[in-house]
């Protein structure tokens, strides 16, 4: 009875470790499409900026660093906006509305 129970428990254990594993594996960049990708840049982005690795943003409690898009979509979304640093720091709003960025369709 004792083997069973462990052999229970065991699958079992398995089975919650594969359940939790599969989903934290998945891509969650925004990446899955160039085009996608391309209309996030163009929204989020302060002009003159291409590539989200170009803004450096401040954070609260000192200089920041680059975050992303998906970072600059968060600041955004709770802020309205970021300040970046380029020669001194400047505030872009992000004046997007909330259905203007694309959903990303697996």
């Amino acid at each position: 009875m004792y083997k069973v129970r462990l052999l229970v428990a065991l699958v079992l254990a398995a089975v919650m470790l594969l359940v939790t594993a599969v989903p934290a594996l998945a891509d969650h960049s925004p990446e899955h499409s160039a085009g996608v990708l391309q209309q996030w840049r163009e929204l989020l982005l302060p002009p003159g900026y291409t590539h989200e690795s170009e803004v450096w943003v401040y954070e609260a409690g000192g200089f920041g660093d680059t975050v992303g898009l998906y970072g600059l979509r968060a600041f955004c979304h709770n802020y309205g906006g970021y300040w970046y640093y380029e020669d001194d720091y400047y505030w872009h709003p992000c004046a997007y509305e909330p259905g203007d960025l694309p959903a990303i369709n697996d």
